[in-house]
């Protein structure tokens, strides 16, 4: 209804335009990611250091202005982070399960995203079942909470197509 997928010039340069936009928010919204995770972890000194030179970061920087898939993964990376230490930190499996939809968000942009969850889903399963009784009362996440952040993790993959799984001939 909006013409958007008309194969004329105005049609493409709408969506252009949306692009850039959607990729200038993301940028913004990387810095202040950047800004709450140190924070949060080291005080407002380095959050302020560290939005300072993530701003000056190349593909930030440079790819902000363009609509490519550079500021988009790295949204999605660092509000995967964020979740991470927020869900090590409290035990909280809100925050499991938005770090496991963030980190398939950040893979279906960019495949080469998986390389960043390989070790902390590593460092979650063995927390989830390797841990001593004792020990697991205390550590996060829980098995049943592994397992919803696993569902999760499979159901964006799967709601984005980027399973690899080819469905049909």
């Amino acid at each position: 209804a909006a013409g958007l997928t008309d194969d004329t010039l105005q049609a493409y340069s709408q969506r252009f335009i949306i692009g850039r936009v959607l990729s200038v928010g993301m940028a913004l919204c990387l810095v202040a990611f950047v800004y709450r995770l140190t924070l949060d972890e080291f005080g407002h000194r380095a959050a302020l250091f560290a939005m300072l030179v993530s701003i000056t970061v190349l593909p930030l920087s440079y790819y902000a202005k363009t609509a490519n898939l550079d500021v988009p993964y790295l949204f999605w990376l660092t509000a995967s982070w964020l979740f991470y230490v927020r869900a090590v930190r409290t035990g909280s499996v809100r925050s499991g399960c938005l770090f496991a939809a963030t980190a398939a968000a950040a893979i279906a942009t960019k495949d080469q995203a998986y390389g960043f969850f390989v070790l902390p889903a590593v460092q979650l399963a063995v927390e989830a079942f390797w841990r001593g009784d004792d020990e697991r009362s205390r550590s996060f996440p829980s098995r049943r909470a592994f397992a919803a952040m696993a569902a999760v993790f499979s159901i964006v993959l799967l709601a984005t197509g980027k399973t690899g799984i080819t469905w049909g001939p």
